[in-house]
């Protein structure tokens, strides 16, 4: 996980952890990353409310080390409702 959202006490990945993984792995494994950062409230919101938590996942897949062009899934729970206006942002 990357972020800190209302929702979660997961651990957030850092960059030591992921260089730790690669190098473990010879560089075989991969690390799926999810962003944390946004809650039931925040995914029914609209465009500008995706926008912003698109680029607060962004800089913190960035300051895990990921490399650019990586995809970034969201974690969305089966309770919320999100909107179609904050996927779009």
């Amino acid at each position: 996980y990357i972020g800190v959202g209302p929702h979660t006490r997961a651990p957030v990945l850092t960059e030591a952890e992921a260089e730790f993984i690669f190098h473990e792995s010879n560089h075989r494994c991969r690390i799926l990353v999810i962003y944390n950062g946004a809650g039931g409230a925040q995914v029914a919101g609209n465009r500008q409310v995706g926008i912003e938590r698109a680029r607060d996942a962004a800089s913190r897949a960035n300051g895990a080390g990921a490399p650019r062009g990586v995809r970034i899934y969201l974690d969305v729970e089966p309770q919320w409702r999100p909107s179609a206006e904050f996927f779009l942002g």
